[in-house]
C-alpha cells in the first residue's frame, strides 16, 4: 500500500515538473512573440536587444497578470475610452488562452461594461498637493514628521511610475467592473 502511495506521489511530482516546464516554455514563446510584434510595430529590425529585453522585463514585472479591457464607446470619438482591469478569478474560464481564442485581443463584437467609475481625469490634471500639509509646521519639523514626509515622497514617486501602466488620462474613464456583457440588439 505504501509503494502505491509513493508511486502516486512520484507521478504527481513528475507531472508538476512537466507542467512547470510547459508553462515556462509557453512564457518564453510569448516573450518571443511580443518581441517580434514590437519589431514589426517599430517598423525596422534595428531595435537593440537590451531595449526589447527591458520592455519584456517591464511587462513581466508590472503588467504580466493584468487583463485590461479597453472599450471605445463611440466610433466618432476614438480618444474617449473606458478602461477596466479584469480579475481572472471571476471569468467562467480562468484560462486566458481560451478567452483570447474566443474573443481575440481585439473583439469584433461590441462589449459593454457595468461598474463603478473610479477615475475621470480632468484636462488640466490639477491635483491636491500633499506637501501643503507640512507648511503648517514651518521650520519646526520633527524627526517623525520628516520621516513621514520622506515616506510619502516614496509613494508619490511610485504614483508617477504607476501612470505608465495604468493609462488613466484625460478623457479616459476608469471603471471598476461589476459585469461585462454583450448587448444583443439596439
Amino acid at each position: 500500500m505504501n509503494n502505491i502511495k509513493n508511486e502516486k506521489e512520484k507521478a504527481k511530482e513528475i507531472s508538476n515538473k512537466q507542467s512547470r516546464k510547459k508553462k515556462e516554455k509557453e512564457r518564453e514563446n510569448k516573450e518571443q512573440q511580443i518581441m517580434e510584434q514590437i519589431k514589426q510595430k517599430v517598423g525596422f529590425q534595428g531595435v537593440e536587444e537590451w531595449l526589447l529585453n527591458g520592455i519584456i522585463y517591464f511587462i513581466d514585472t508590472f503588467i504580466s497578470n493584468k487583463i485590461n479591457l479597453r472599450i471605445y464607446p463611440f466610433n466618432e470619438f476614438p480618444h474617449l475610452q473606458i478602461l477596466s482591469n479584469l480579475k481572472r478569478e471571476f471569468f467562467v474560464d480562468t484560462d486566458i488562452e481560451n478567452i483570447l481564442f474566443a474573443y481575440s485581443s481585439r473583439p469584433n463584437i461590441k462589449l459593454e461594461v457595468f461598474g463603478l467609475i473610479t477615475s475621470m481625469p480632468s484636462l488640466d490634471q490639477e491635483r491636491f498637493d500633499l506637501d501643503k500639509e507640512y507648511s503648517f509646521f514651518g521650520e519646526r519639523i520633527t524627526d517623525e514628521v520628516s520621516f513621514e514626509k520622506g515616506f510619502r515622497a516614496i509613494f508619490d514617486s511610485m504614483e508617477s511610475f504607476e501612470k505608465f501602466v495604468r493609462f488613466s488620462r484625460y478623457p479616459n474613464i476608469t471603471v471598476y467592473p461589476i459585469a461585462i456583457y454583450r448587448r444583443i440588439g439596439d
